[in-house]
């Protein structure tokens, strides 16, 4: 898909897209693809037109891994009752990065989805965090946490020039991070 990023940059500006086999070629302002496309079929349910995936259009509220497990298992929506958790992969392809919330004031993904603000840890307004089906594997093999994708800033500490930390979005929008699949999602 494409991301619509029209911009090429180094490591610190804008520049102008360099050719092939010169420095920084590759970005996605080189990659022109099929443009996200949605249908709102009017019963809760949205689809994407290009990977004919059906989603459910307003998510719910916060929960753990295992209700949402659960939840995706149990659901019975527009007629239907396959419904799954989606794979990483699956939940990344409805990432719109030209959306975001600090030059858009929304989260980061088509406006045709219900996506509700929330409070993040400074209490500031953000957006939620999706659970996947996807297990991230650790150096212990226990499989004891899956991943999530950001639709808002993804906060984490990072060490500032001065040698403090500072809390920050560290990852941006579209990041793929894990957690623990149990404990409280309030935590």
């Amino acid at each position: 898909m494409d991301t619509n990023q029209p911009i090429c940059y180094d490591h610190t500006r804008e520049i102008p897209c360099p050719l092939y086999d010169e420095p920084f070629f590759g970005q996605d302002a080189h990659h022109k693809g099929r443009s996200p496309s949605y249908v709102d079929n009017g019963d809760g349910t949205i689809t994407d037109v290009h990977a004919g995936l059906m989603w459910q259009k307003t998510p719910g509220e916060k929960v753990s891994y295992s209700t949402a497990i659960s939840h995706a298992k149990s659901l019975n929506l527009a007629r239907y009752d396959d419904w799954w958790l989606p794979n990483a992969k699956e939940l990344h392809s409805i990432v719109d990065y030209t959306r975001s919330p600090a030059p858009s004031n929304s989260a980061a993904i088509d406006p045709i989805f219900n996506t509700t603000a929330i409070r993040d840890e400074e209490g500031e307004k953000n957006y939620p965090n999706y659970w996947t089906s996807t297990i991230h594997a650790s150096a212990q093999g226990s499989g004891s946490c899956a991943v999530y994708i950001a639709f808002g800033e993804a906060l984490g500490y990072m060490r500032t020039p001065g040698g403090a930390y500072e809390f920050m979005d560290v990852h941006g929008v579209g990041a793929q991070r894990s957690d623990p699949k149990t404990g409280d999602p309030d935590e």
